[in-house]
């Protein structure tokens, strides 16, 4: 039997138990603090603007000033590892993308950091298709072609970078089309997409971003989407799934991130916050207008993601060193 006392303790617990998170929503951020927002690429880029977009929105859900800090440097190393030093206060975050938060493990031989355990993962920002593109000469107009003719003869791709998303992706294409080829690194997005251009490569997957004003002119010519959906920038490009192969899903993916053991409640405030930004119209139409589509959702939701390119990466790493 309980008592009446007993029934007026469990009550007031209760009572105490639902003031708490209400209580520490009021309390953090601090006020007069200031919420530092790390980007681990050069200014400019898709990550930047995201990155600025998502200071700017939550500037105004948590009532703090953000900052933006880019730091660039290994594919997203330099700025990655900064964020880690920094205390797990929720004061410093990262604007995340694969290399940072998971393919760098096996890119860079010495990392000074596990990608898979030192991150606490706060929520997905938007995801950006992939494209599979052909020089317009190489007389291929679908995969199945391109397929049937990396059977007859060689034939070369490019990449951003080693270990870059583009390339990653490509080398996942290779080994699910069962593809021999000769992959040619560049130093970034633009000479990779002017040699496709001038015919100096055969063919390459690099973000739809990067490559949209290349195909809209006809300089070079998407076959494939690497998303699970059609791109709405691309309708008539039919996605790598409907061209048979029905296991490959990828795309860019962008997300906040901060330092482990970042407390259980500052990131769930967080990544409310981020919710809300990723809901307002503004923010929507900036993020669909470059091709990306905003994502959002639970920090379960981001470990899922990160776990998934993890097994993509894995799966590369059988057949490619891409080992510094």
């Amino acid at each position: 039997m309980i008592t009446r006392r007993q029934a007026g303790i469990c009550m007031a617990l209760g009572a105490l138990g639902a003031y708490f998170p209400r209580a520490w929503a009021n309390t953090w951020p601090p006020a007069n603090q200031v919420i530092r927002m790390v980007v681990p690429f050069s200014p400019g880029g898709t990550t930047d603007i995201l990155g600025r977009l998502m200071a700017d929105g939550l500037r105004k859900e948590l009532g703090v000033n953000v900052i933006v800090e880019n730091l660039a440097g290994a594919n997203g190393n330099l700025g990655a590892s900064n964020v880690l030093r920094s205390k797990p206060d929720g004061l410093t975050l990262m604007l995340g993308t694969p290399g940072p938060m998971v393919v760098n493990k096996y890119v860079y031989r010495n990392l000074s950091y596990d990608p898979l355990t030192a991150f606490s993962h706060v929520a997905l920002v938007a995801e950006l298709p992939n494209v599979l593109m052909v020089r317009n000469n190489l007389g291929v107009n679908s995969v199945a072609e391109l397929v049937a003719l990396a059977g007859k003869q060689d034939l070369s791709f490019g990449s951003p970078s080693v270990g870059s998303s583009g390339h990653v992706s490509t080398e996942l294409f290779n080994l699910r089309s069962n593809i021999k080829a000769t992959h040619i690194p560049y130093k970034g997005s633009s000479p990779m997409l002017a040699d496709l251009a001038g015919g100096n490569i055969d063919y390459t997957i690099d973000q739809i971003s990067s490559a949209l004003s290349l195909i809209q002119s006809g300089r070079i010519k998407a076959i494939a989407v690497t998303s699970k959906e059609r791109s709405a920038e691309l309708p008539d490009v039919p996605t790598l799934r409907e061209a048979g192969l029905s296991d490959y899903e990828v795309s860019v993916w962008f997300c906040i991130a901060a330092p482990a053991n970042t407390s259980p409640e500052i990131v769930a405030t967080l990544n409310a916050a981020i919710n809300r930004v990723l809901k307002d119209p503004g923010v929507v139409q900036r993020i669909t207008g470059f091709g990306a589509r905003p994502v959002g959702g639970t920090m379960e939701d981001l470990t899922r993601q990160v776990q998934a390119e993890q097994r993509n990466i894995v799966a590369v790493t059988q057949v490619v060193n891409f080992s510094n």
